[in-house]
């Protein structure tokens, strides 16, 4: 009867481990060892249709360079950014290891933006041009929309396809960077009304959701610099699928270790609202471990659940 337990548990430890690697939704993370510590929320409900939209929260930077000013407009009785033109907002890098980036997203056809995470705080040279959010990286990895931004990831929708940019260090590409793309089909609709683009990130993985459904996973690590820069870029990424496969390494990847979070818009009609970034901290009865003791730590939890029911899976 022993061995018949003690072989249920190895299964069901097994179990726990690919679920702790692979949630299918933000709600199925255990958030009870970390807390809030901040939230800054863009809202524009009390603005006026037609105002221009500005002057965000402290913590943002908003930089608007060329073409049509965002504005205030209101449809079924919400308020939302229309924005075209040259711009970008971005958050000095997040100061606690845990944080969520989310932003409401509703965009028809073909538009080149990017909701960015692990971006630096540093620009590189782009020719006469320097690597923001808005601007194109000259690089010769697209899907017919020339890539944003210099370091970190970003995504970017059309229909109901969310495809995600890792921004790579590459020496063959005429401004050193370059891309790898991944492309997810999903069952959300953004050209026929708002939904949310969220990058969860636990200070291993950055988790891509839409609504509450994680649509990818990419863990980072290494530290290193580049010639590039004189930042810290995590250099090792793995890129997984919502069902846990692995879509692929690479091992000069640009995540910034000191992560900026951002907006950019290449002159394209998008709409946002509800730009919300939430950054937590470890509670003080939860000291930080190492992945060798969070996974005894697991392995312990998983025992003694044998004979009841599987918890949550735990974010940290």
């Amino acid at each position: 009867m022993y061995k018949r337990l003690f072989a249920f548990c190895a299964i069901f430890v097994m179990i726990f481990s690919l679920m702790a690697a692979n949630a299918a939704k933000l709600s199925d993370l255990d958030m009870s060892k970390i807390e809030l510590v901040k939230e800054s929320k863009i809202d524009v409900e009390s603005m006026s249709v037609g105002a221009e939209f500005g002057n965000p929260p402290a913590g943002w930077t908003y930089q608007f360079v060329l073409g049509e000013q965002p504005k205030i407009a209101e449809a079924d009785g919400n308020k939302y950014i229309a924005s075209n033109g040259f711009w970008q907002m971005f958050h000095e890098p997040v100061e606690e290891k845990y944080y969520m980036f989310s932003v409401d997203v509703k965009v028809s056809g073909k538009q080149n933006f990017g909701i960015f995470a692990r971006a630096g705080k540093e620009k590189f040279q782009y020719e006469l041009n320097m690597s923001d959010f808005f601007e194109q990286d000259r690089s010769g990895e697209h899907d017919g929309l020339q890539a944003l931004g210099g370091s970190g990831m970003y995504v970017r929708v059309e229909g109901k396809k969310v495809t995600l940019y890792i921004k790579l260090y590459d020496e063959s590409q005429k401004c050193d960077i370059n891309n790898k793309l991944y492309a997810f089909e999903t069952n959300y609709d953004f050209s026929t009304g708002f939904h949310t683009l969220i990058l969860a990130d636990d200070g291993k993985n950055v988790y891509v959701a839409v609504d509450d459904e994680i649509i990818a996973r990419v863990k980072f690590s290494d530290p290193k610099t580049y010639p590039i820069g004189s930042e810290q870029y995590y250099s090792k990424v793995v890129v997984y699928g919502g069902d846990g496969s692995e879509l692929g390494t690479h091992d000069n990847a640009l995540f910034a270790v000191n992560s900026v979070v951002a907006i950019g818009n290449r002159n394209n009609p998008t709409n946002f609202d509800n730009i919300i970034l939430r950054t937590y901290k470890d509670k003080a009865d939860n000291p930080q471990t190492s992945d060798s003791g969070a996974a005894f730590s697991a392995m312990t939890v998983v025992f003694g659940m044998c004979v009841v029911v599987l918890k949550k899976r735990v974010l940290v």
